[in-house]
């Protein structure tokens, strides 16, 4: 745990659906498919796997979603981890996979039943998922 406390302040890219809402900053995903597509349906759930948002991003094979917690009816969604999932379909209509990433500044480390997780944004993030790490700024 000593060496992975290095971590704190440092940016981290996870091979993970999950991000973190704060008060502070938004939810922020990355995507990318491997081939062109015609419409894509970004779609975000809550802990319980709720449906808290959808929204149309604009046809590209790779992107960023950047969510601040606005609903549908004006309000705000509580800070804490949420998931994206995103809908592809290809000009013949063909469903096309897309892989999601997140990232974030990691703020805390913690060890809980020989298990680490990374805290980034109020989301608790395997380490194991950790695919990339940079220093900030």
């Amino acid at each position: 745990m000593a060496q992975a406390s290095g971590f704190i302040g440092h940016v981290g890219q996870f091979a993970s659906t999950v991000a973190g809402l704060s008060a502070e900053t938004g939810a922020s995903w990355t995507y990318s498919a491997p081939r062109g597509v015609t419409a894509l349906t970004a779609t975000i759930t809550d802990g319980s796997g709720k449906t808290v948002a959808t929204m149309a991003l604009d046809p590209a094979t790779s992107g960023s979603v950047t969510w601040n917690g606005g609903l549908a009816d004006g309000s705000r969604a509580a800070n804490g981890p949420y998931s994206l999932s995103i809908a592809a379909v290809d000009a013949s209509g063909a469903d096309v996979p897309v892989s999601v990433t997140t990232s974030g500044t990691i703020s805390e480390v913690i060890a809980e039943n020989g298990n680490l997780t990374l805290g980034v944004n109020g989301a608790q993030i395997p380490i194991a998922l950790l695919t990339k790490l940079q220093s900030a700024g």
